[in-house]
């Protein structure tokens, strides 16, 4: 157990710029290696599994997959943010966090226990309220690891939690592809999560070398709570955003329907989330301990803004265009359907990317009722579009999202994230703006090779995909902010060299 009197090494904001930079870049390169490959492997998954189960096994699994996703939503009550932002941080206040933390997960675990049951009910479908129980034990599996991964983000340990995201996701990846092997069942992609948050606990506790002390009632950590109330609020009304669509279109349309998808929504989502939801973790902690010093801020967020979407955009325009290709040579022929929805979610992708690293300033500025308002505001629009589209199917409710996303979201989010901020609203629409021509060039580029050529398929997508790259950073090169960008991705790679990447 964690003695109070123990030293607080490491939890404290003390790094000068260039400690901070050597600790980012070092971790950062080798968590970025990491993500590179638990991307490749989920996609590897994908194709497996796709060949493995029917329409209906990823059906039936999305019907009860928002309430895997609701553990992981809430399993922390924000606390993981309220460790990650505040400047002074005790071991004594993560004891008594980690106490909070286990009785919050023990009260969900058994109010979601009993509730299982309405699942099955809700769909006509008995046995989704088994897989619903099963789902319940990740509250208390999350409760117990949540802040010793805090632990390893505030003292920018980005290699060790890259790893640990990579060794968890590939047990449970193993564990369903051998289930699916064996009995050919969407219980399959029931135990991919499950396995996967139990390896990730044990490496938790294996990694991140802090154990919990005893709770102690004079440290007060009141203010923390309120804190990760209003990051966990948001979180919530996430949840609801994004998952609203699987439990309409599962309702009123069936699994079939919801299993094509689902499965265009997780092969565009799942690789993107793969970069923005660990970058969720570090970013903000690294932009709040730049707070005092204001150009080092603003470098800093926009720097990262723009490298990110160096090389995210030219990605997610490849997809889209080369769906048609791409999507037969990974699900198999039987997936013609998914086709269009996946490309209506790329467009709302390259919006997503923007759009949720604006959200981290809220965060890293201490606005998190800034945060919840805009989170109120984001999931009103977003289940009404999915609301507008539902008489079209799939189909339908991805269109429209793309279309509230883009015409919509994305203007009220800059307005608001910037109102305050040191970062202003023209540096945001600078940073969008050096990828408008370049993203369209590259797409009509990348249409005619695909109509033209007679080249297999796959050399086909190889060319489109270097035309995708070369001609949007060709473009961005033109911009003096784009040229900083590649300077800046520059400088990460001779910081990795010169480090000989090693872990933070």
């Amino acid at each position: 157990m964690q003695k109070p009197d123990q030293s607080e090494e490491g939890l404290a904001f003390g790094d000068d710029i260039g400690e901070l930079k050597r600790k980012t870049f070092r971790g950062g390169v080798a968590f970025a290696l990491m993500q590179v490959c638990q991307i490749l492997l989920q996609i590897a998954s994908t194709i497996v599994l796709a060949r493995l189960l029917t329409p209906a096994d990823f059906g039936l699994a999305a019907m009860v997959a928002p309430l895997a996703v609701a553990v992981s939503v809430i399993s922390d009550l924000g606390l993981g943010q309220a460790v990650l932002q505040r400047r002074d941080l005790t071991y004594a206040q993560l004891s008594n966090l980690f106490w909070v933390s286990l009785a919050y997960h023990l009260v969900l675990l058994v109010v979601f226990l009993a509730l299982s049951p309405l699942v099955g009910l809700f769909y006509g479908r008995p046995e989704l309220a088994t897989v619903a129980a099963i789902y319940c034990s990740l509250f208390l599996i999350n409760g117990l690891g949540s802040l010793h991964r805090a632990v390893q983000t505030r003292r920018l340990q980005f290699a060790r939690l890259g790893l640990l995201r990579f060794f968890a996701t590939l047990f449970g990846t193993c564990v369903g592809i051998f289930v699916a092997a064996k009995w050919h069942t969407f219980w399959a992609l029931v135990a991919i999560p499950v396995a996967g948050s139990i390896a990730g606990l044990i490496l938790a506790w294996l990694l991140s070398g802090w154990r919990p002390g005893l709770p102690d009632r004079r440290v007060d950590v009141r203010g923390m709570i309120g804190f990760g109330g209003n990051v966990a609020s948001v979180r919530v009304m996430n949840f609801v955003s994004s998952y609203a669509d699987s439990v309409m279109i599962g309702k009123a349309w069936g699994e079939v329907a919801l299993g094509y998808y689902d499965r265009a929504y997780r092969l565009m989502v799942t690789p993107t989330s793969l970069i923005t939801a660990p970058l969720a973790s570090m970013a903000p902690t690294v932009f709040a301990r730049l707070l005092d010093r204001r150009d080092a801020y603003r470098r800093a967020v926009l720097g990262l803004m723009r490298l990110v979407l160096l090389g995210a955009i030219p990605a997610m325009a490849f997809a889209v265009v080369m769906a048609p290709l791409l999507i037969p040579l990974v699900y198999g022929d039987a997936w013609d359907a998914v086709i269009p929805i996946f490309q209506a979610f790329g467009i709302a992708a390259l919006v997503r990317f923007q759009m949720v690293m604006l959200e981290w300033l809220f965060v890293a500025e201490d606005r998190t009722r800034e945060f919840r308002t805009w989170a109120v505001i984001r999931t009103i629009l977003t289940v009404g579009s999915f609301a507008v589209g539902l008489p079209w199917g799939g189909l339908g409710v991805a269109t429209a999202y793309a279309g509230a996303m883009l015409l919509l979201m994305l203007p009220v989010l800059v307005v608001m994230a910037t109102r305050g901020s040191y970062i202003r609203l023209g540096d945001i629409g600078l940073t969008i703006a050096i990828f408008l021509p370049g993203t369209a060039l590259a797409a009509g580029a990348m249409a005619a090779v695909s109509l033209a050529t007679r080249l297999p398929e796959w050399l086909t997508l190889l060319i489109c995909l270097g035309l995708s790259y070369g001609i949007i950073w060709g473009t961005a090169w033109l911009y003096p902010s784009g040229r900083r960008s590649f300077r800046l991705g520059l400088n990460v790679i001779r910081h990795a060299r010169a480090d000989g990447g090693g872990a933070a």
